[in-house]
């Protein structure tokens, strides 16, 4: 990913792995809610719990 990001002409700034935080247990309602938002949300988690996923923090600048 940060090979691919560079190869663009972005410089990395921080990169965090934010799989830990369990995304989509913060509460928090999204903005637009389909009606296959459970599902979906359920879908994410189960890839979190079976590590299917890794989910990133990626901060990043355009080079000069």
């Amino acid at each position: 990913m940060c090979a691919a990001l560079e190869a663009g002409g972005l410089s990395l700034l921080e990169q965090i792995d934010v799989t830990a935080t369990r995304l989509g247990e913060t509460g928090r309602q999204p903005v637009i809610e389909h009606d296959d938002f459970p599902l979906r949300q359920h879908n994410l988690q189960s890839c979190l719990v079976d590590g299917r996923l890794i989910a990133q923090f990626i901060l990043a600048e355009k080079r000069r």
